[in-house]
């Protein structure tokens, strides 16, 4: 027998509707792991790795918001950050890009000077500390991408044998009764259920949803 209580209080779950790029970053570092994660796994590689280096900025105190305080500004989302940080490399690649051009141009000798080691020698070490960071981030999204996709698959084989689970019992409604609580208050619906094993195998158990229409015409 199984009991159902009428009165029923639904609450919509609006998370999973929301698509990865309307997800806004936590103003807080310490909970981008546990509320990022998985906005990663949703997002295609690119954009991943995109919002990964914009993260690795907001680290390093090189991003700040309207007032001038370091970090992610507030409200930004996952889609801003992506397209912000592709218009930061795109400004970076280009103001490289100018600077050989104006090195090739200066055809003017210059007196010898003892060289100064360039700015790129002096940030070997951070540079190399931020990408063993970012190669491990983007394993992080090439491994949750790969967990992705084997759930997909084994979701595709349970709809493709569907079928013949359900088609393995059968179900009937015996009996329905109304009976009252100790208060008074609420009414409890009982219903008295026969299960046919069809298969040739032995059943552990049945799992499954039951609809009915209450006295407002609604579906339950």
């Amino acid at each position: 027998m199984m009991k159902l209580v009428a009165g029923l209080l639904l609450t919509a779950v609006l998370a999973g509707c929301t698509r990865p790029t309307d997800v806004v970053i936590p103003a807080l570092s310490t909970r981008w792991d546990d509320e990022l994660s998985p906005v990663l796994q949703k997002l295609p590689h690119e954009d991943g790795l995109a919002l990964v280096r914009y993260l690795e900025r907001a680290r390093s105190g090189e991003l700040f918001d309207s007032q001038g305080l370091q970090g992610v500004p507030t409200g930004t989302t996952v889609g801003q950050a992506v397209a912000e940080q592709r218009v930061y490399e795109r400004q970076q690649l280009e103001s490289r890009r100018g600077a050989r051009t104006e090195r090739v141009d200066q055809v003017e000798p210059k007196p010898e000077v003892p060289l100064a080691p360039p700015p790129q020698a002096k940030q070997a070490v951070p540079q190399a500390a931020m990408y063993d960071d970012l190669s491990h981030a983007a394993k992080s999204i090439v491994d949750a991408l790969e967990k992705t996709q084997a759930e997909r698959r084994a979701t595709a084989k349970c709809e493709a044998d569907r079928p013949e689970l359900e088609s393995a019992v059968s179900v009937r409604l015996l009996a329905s009764r109304q009976v009252p609580d100790e208060m008074g208050i609420f009414i409890k619906q009982h219903f008295e259920f026969a299960v046919r094993n069809n298969s040739a195998k032995t059943l552990v158990g049945v799992a499954g949803n039951i609809g009915f229409v209450d006295l407002f015409g609604n579906t339950v």
